[in-house]
């Protein structure tokens, strides 16, 4: 038999709460979602224009597209496009292949027999023209108006395309201009050929002044930006370390339209 007293010093015994259970680790094979991080603002937008010849032929077949697209003719002569429409009354077409340049011929007088049937090619002095033939004539004039208007809705279809092919044309020209400009710079540094015409140049002091007048005169546009920078990369890569380098004196006498000067640091 237990003694009483042993069950009453159990009662007095406080009685704890049960733990917790621990936790189970979380599988491996079913880690944690992440957190979700904030979406960054999209980056400005900006436009990017395909250059190089390759990039001109497509683009020119893009617009040769469009017209066909309308019913126009196309006939590539070497220099122009020539477009001829559907109708004779509508004109021709003329793009420009070196420059993008889009220009409209007016048809000329159409000239019917009597019968409806139209003298494609007439020959001067040919009996179906003399009034003595037995054959009778009648002249086709188009409206102006009408000319144009047709002309007009040819156009707004193709005008995207003819700006994207201008743009092209520009862009291969700048880029082609710019990786030209170091050996040019190099024959002026080297030789004394001026970068435009004019006589060659006999020492450093006229070739450092002929570098820092192309600098000054480049325009405040993307392009003429870009030239001026390739101009510093040369000065600093070529004419800083040579034996004849610009002086701080020249570049202070003669800053830019905006007042700024070629750098000459690194």
């Amino acid at each position: 038999m237990i003694p009483w007293w042993v069950g009453v010093a159990l009662a007095d015994e406080p009685v704890l709460p049960a733990a917790d259970p621990v936790p189970a680790a979380v599988p491996a094979a079913f880690p944690a979602e992440p957190v979700a991080e904030p979406t960054p603002a999209p980056p400005e937008a900006y436009e990017v224009t395909v250059w190089g010849e390759a990039a001109i032929r497509d683009q020119r077949a893009r617009v040769v597209r469009t017209f066909e697209g309308q019913g126009w003719r196309a006939k590539d002569r070497g220099d122009e496009v020539r477009f001829r429409g559907p109708r004779a009354w509508m004109g021709k077409g003329h793009l420009d292949v070196a420059t993008g340049t889009f220009t409209w011929s007016q048809p000329v007088v159409v000239l019917y027999a009597a019968t409806g049937q139209r003298l494609s090619d007439p020959v001067p002095g040919s009996p179906n023209l003399s009034t003595g033939g037995g054959l009778s004539l009648q002249f086709g004039i188009p409206s102006p108006r009408k000319v144009r208007g047709t002309q007009d809705r040819v156009f707004a279809e193709v005008a995207s395309s003819l700006e994207a092919y201008r743009s092209v044309i520009a862009e291969t020209e700048f880029r082609t201009r710019l990786a030209a400009l170091p050996d040019r710079l190099d024959a002026l540094w080297t030789t004394g050929a001026p970068l435009d015409e004019g006589a060659p140049l006999a020492d450093a002091t006229a070739r450092r002044a002929a570098v820092l007048a192309y600098w000054r005169s480049r325009a405040d546009t993307p392009e003429g930006r870009a030239f001026a920078r390739a101009v510093e990369a040369w000065v600093h890569a070529t004419v800083q370390p040579s034996a004849t380098p610009f002086t701080d004196a020249e570049v202070a006498a003669s800053p830019d339209a905006g007042g700024r000067t070629l750098p000459l640091g690194p």
